[in-house]
């Protein structure tokens, strides 16, 4: 019926450390212990029904709890958030540190396995200007796959920052084949506005020279300074009416050391 239920906690009652709305279905929890995995000792292992995923919970310290979430696949994690994008691929991994501070209520680092992106429109947008001929990969569902993902990220009142975000491509040779790398940095806004931004390095159009000639080969090798491929920076912002624009350049050279972080 929607009908708030409540109050969560009467006097007399100890507040749960750790809880989750909307449910997760817990299906079981253990405290581990054991040779295995000696630093998961102490911590409680907890199954969820509804997204299939396991999560690590250190209850050492109520201010500051320690939080391993872990599922199989990407897929589950999107179904439960209800976001409108549609990605494939894993384990996803995040771990962290969560208290009850409005300036700093989780911190910690995200992971993600191979993965591939078939829908997610901000994405699609960012292609269409920058690279309309890998918009056609998103519109017939072959979708574009990347090797992996991570990022520190920061959550607060404001919204989520994210540090230092690495999207590597699916390739190892920065030249073959319809996928991409990518940097990515800024905040995905709560009470502010959001504004991201990195640079994207294209598998083709841009970079198109075969892998032999000395100019590429020596990408990997460091090469002499200021020798690299073409990228792409980008700018993720939202005006004043909240509506998110994107600014792109494609006139960015791209040293040795850029390239061996995404490849």
């Amino acid at each position: 019926s929607g009908t708030k239920i409540g109050p969560k906690w009467k006097p007399g009652f100890t507040k749960a450390i750790k809880y989750w709305v909307p449910s997760i279905a817990t299906s079981a929890i253990t405290i581990y212990k054991g040779e295995e995995f000696k630093e998961w000792n102490g911590y409680a292992l907890i199954t969820s029904l509804k997204d299939k995923s396991l999560r690590k919970l250190d209850f050492s310290d109520k201010k500051n709890n320690n939080i391993q979430f872990y599922s199989k696949n990407i897929e589950n994690i999107i179904d439960i958030s209800g976001l409108d994008m549609d990605i494939v691929g894993g384990p996803f991994n995040l771990k962290g540190v969560a208290n009850e501070k409005d300036n700093e209520m989780f911190t910690g680092e995200l992971s993600l396995g191979n993965f591939s992106i078939l829908k997610l429109p901000i994405f699609a947008k960012l292609l269409n200007i920058s690279l309309p001929s890998l918009t056609s990969l998103l519109d017939s569902n072959s979708g574009i796959n990347f090797k992996s993902a991570s990022a520190e990220i920061k959550v607060n009142n404001s919204g989520i920052d994210i540090v230092d975000g690495v999207i590597k491509a699916d390739s190892d040779v920065p030249i073959f084949g319809s996928s991409l790398g990518m940097i990515l940095s800024g905040i995905y806004g709560f009470s502010k506005k959001t504004d991201i931004s990195g640079t994207l390095v294209p598998m083709e159009g841009f970079n198109t020279a075969p892998s032999k000639l000395p100019v590429v080969g020596g990408l990997f090798k460091g090469g002499k300074k200021g020798q690299g491929l073409i990228g792409i920076n980008f700018r993720i912002y939202e005006d004043k009416e909240g509506k998110l624009n994107i600014q792109s350049n494609p006139l960015s050279i791209l040293t040795p050391g850029f390239l061996q972080r995404i490849f």
